[in-house]
C-alpha cells in the first residue's frame, strides 16, 4: 500500500485522512514516477528515475527508449516491457510515449507526456 499522488501532490478524503493506494494502481503510480523523474536527481536514491531525458530529440530511437524503461523500471519485479511507441512534437519538444507493459500477467497501456528537452 501506498500514498496516493496527483501531480506529485498527497491526496486526501473527506476525513482528511491521506488517500492510499494498492494493487494494480500502486504498480503504476510507481511506473509513472520511474519514468517521469530524471536519474539521479532524488538524492536519497540516486538510481530512481530514468533517463529518458538524456534522449536527442533529433535522433529518437524506439529500441532505445524501451531499453531506457526497462533500466528505469528494473526491479519492480511484476513489470515486464512489452512494447513502445513514440510521438515527439519537434515544435514544442515533447514526447508522447505509448508504452505496453504485462503486469502481474495483465497487458497495460500507460501513456507518458513529458517535456523533456531543454535547449541543446
Amino acid at each position: 500500500m501506498d500514498t496516493y499522488l496527483d501531480n506529485g501532490d498527497m491526496q486526501f478524503d473527506l476525513l482528511g485522512d491521506v488517500k492510499k493506494i494498492s494493487g494494480l494502481r500502486e504498480i503504476i503510480q510507481r511506473i509513472n514516477i520511474r519514468l517521469k523523474v530524471k536519474k539521479g536527481s532524488f538524492p536519497y536514491n540516486p538510481d530512481l528515475g530514468s533517463e529518458i531525458s538524456s534522449l536527442d530529440i533529433n535522433n529518437l530511437d524506439n529500441i532505445k527508449i524501451k531499453a531506457l524503461i526497462e533500466d528505469a523500471l528494473n526491479g519492480i519485479e511484476e513489470v515486464t516491457v512489452i512494447d513502445v511507441e513514440k510521438m515527439v512534437d519537434y515544435k514544442e519538444k515533447i514526447l508522447y510515449l505509448t508504452v505496453y507493459l504485462n503486469i502481474s500477467n495483465e497487458t497495460v497501456l500507460l501513456e507518458v507526456k513529458n517535456k523533456i528537452w531543454e535547449e541543446r
